[in-house]
């Protein structure tokens, strides 16, 4: 009976909790298009442009760029984004020898960048901001690690575009105030 009760009232809190906090705020709409990805500096395995990397890789930069706008941007909001070329943290020093062929070595020497176009736009449609974005962090081996997402396949990147989104849309003001 007291198992019951216990499933039961955990159930409830399941619930409420659900209800108060699981349900999705309204986001801003991200739109992202990728331009000749087989020509960008590095989404490379073996030396070789992946696309089985570059898919893993675009889902999780869509899914944490709209994660991170959805805290700046109001609902009514657009951002466009053209990603013209990356560069991911690291390289495949080959000169290794074989048992390295698929690793890739992190070095302050091998920061990730990212080169893209971005449009802003309001509820009317109107652009509030835009331009090309040629991003890198030099420094991004010595940044304090968010201990949740260290272990993510692209860690790195997500710092890197998610510092550029705090620094372009935190002084935003989309209702003219």
């Amino acid at each position: 009976m007291k198992t019951k009760l216990i499933q039961h009232v955990i159930g409830l809190f399941s619930l409420t909790g659900l209800i108060a906090f699981g349900s999705p705020l309204a986001a801003a709409e991200v739109k992202i298009d990728w331009e000749d990805p087989e020509t960008f500096s590095d989404v490379e395995e073996y030396g070789y442009y992946s696309e089985t990397l570059f898919e893993r890789f675009s889902n999780k930069f869509e899914e944490f760029v709209k994660e991170e706008a959805a805290e700046y941007l109001p609902e009514e909001a657009k951002l466009a984004l053209t990603v013209k070329d990356v560069d991911l943290a690291g390289e495949f020093e080959f000169w290794r020898g074989p048992d390295f062929d698929d690793v890739r070595i992190i070095k302050e020497i091998y920061p990730p960048r990212l080169k893209f176009d971005y449009a802003l736009t309001d509820a009317d449609g109107e652009v509030v901001r835009e331009g090309l974005a040629q991003i890198t962090d030099t420094t991004y081996l010595w940044n304090v690690a968010n201990p949740g997402r260290r272990s993510d396949e692209f860690y790195y990147e997500r710092e890197l575009i998610e510092d550029w989104l705090r620094r372009e849309l935190d002084d935003l003001d989309m209702d003219g105030n």
